[in-house]
């Protein structure tokens, strides 16, 4: 009901040559409601939103919202989102030339933009803002390229970078000893050597 897929409910799908079928829309949502009623802990969604209009777009980021809440982990990426799918967003990854420009709520996104002294216009989408600065423009590579690179070391830098890379490095530790250990366990002999 939620993703609006109850006026296809006796379609059937999947038959080559077969006239009546579903949207490339509905394709999407179903795909994703397939995947919901599996009722998954941890979701990786890549570009969930695109091929849908900004109202069934909204409603699939809102189901999505709405499973974090109840204790979901959701990833996604997604272009361009507009300015009422962003403000949903608990945390954002903005990347740029391969590289973590920044990662915090939306709202730690502005401030850090505006200590930049970028800052987003007030009734301006702020996911078309940072698309707007962490791209290379044409005409302008170097330049671009230049910006992206100091906005990502002063990201890296700043407090909420450092302790990014604190936690990494903590995971990777730990992980590694979690290996060693399982494979010391894993691979050991029942018997002793004498």
């Amino acid at each position: 009901m939620e993703l609006g897929l109850t006026k296809c409910e006796n379609t059937l799908i999947g038959v080559p040559g077969k006239n009546k079928s579903i949207s490339g829309g509905e394709m999407k949502r179903l795909s994703f409601a397939c995947e919901v009623l599996t009722n998954p802990s941890l979701m990786f969604c890549d570009e969930p939103t695109s091929g849908l209009d900004s109202f069934m777009a909204q409603n699939v980021v809102a189901m999505m919202k709405s499973m974090a809440e109840r204790g979901k982990t959701i990833i996604f990426t997604i272009h361009q989102p507009s300015s009422e799918v962003y403000a949903m967003f608990d945390r954002v990854l903005l990347m740029a030339e391969g590289r973590v420009a920044f990662l915090g709520t939306t709202d730690e996104a502005l401030r850090f933009f505006s200590n930049l002294n970028l800052h987003c216009p007030k009734q301006f989408n702020p996911s078309d803002f940072f698309i707007d600065q962490l791209s290379v423009e044409p005409g302008k590579v170097l330049l671009s390229q230049q910006k992206i690179a100091k906005i990502c070391d002063i990201f890296s830098s700043s407090q909420l970078g450092t302790a990014l890379s604190e936690d990494l490095m903590s995971n990777q530790n730990s992980q590694s000893q979690d290996t060693s250990t399982h494979f010391q366990t894993k691979n050991a002999s029942p018997y002793k050597a004498s």
